[in-house]
């Protein structure tokens, strides 16, 4: 396990679970913009998806560090639709993502879901899921 095949395997995983198509989910540094991958339209819902170290490498009595974080993704809906489509897909996403499971050496924890309300125009729930992992050292 590497620093960087840790965003790879969470990633793959969710795309793994088809939730939106690739043009309609933002990916560790990316933007919308109007030449690969335009803004959609109000009325379209979208995911945003962040790898988030939640802590410093913890030395362990393994020959690797030990690297934790959250994999976060935000839910966009459009505004005055309800909650109920968004919450359906944040549910999905959650047993997707069952604690315990192992994902090339990313081992996924406690998975939340939270509604945030109206951000930036879009109904938005988080949904925020616990991993650690081991990197050599």
């Amino acid at each position: 396990m590497s620093f960087n095949s840790i965003p790879a395997a969470l990633i793959a995983r969710y795309r793994s679970g088809a939730f939106f198509p690739d043009a309609l989910t933002l990916y560790p540094n990316e933007a919308f913009n109007t030449a690969t991958k335009p803004k959609p339209a109000v009325t379209v819902a979208w995911a945003s998806v962040f790898v988030i170290p939640a802590t410093s490498a913890q030395l362990s009595i393994r020959d690797s560090d030990e690297m934790a974080g959250v994999f976060q993704i935000d839910l966009n809906y459009p505004v005055n639709t309800g909650a109920g489509a968004a919450q359906a897909k944040a549910d999905a996403i959650r047993a997707h993502f069952k604690r315990g499971t192992v994902l090339s050496g990313v081992e996924v924890g406690t998975v939340s879901c939270i509604n945030l309300g109206p951000v930036d125009g879009w109904f938005r729930v988080a949904v925020s899921i616990n991993y650690r992992s081991f990197v050599a050292t």
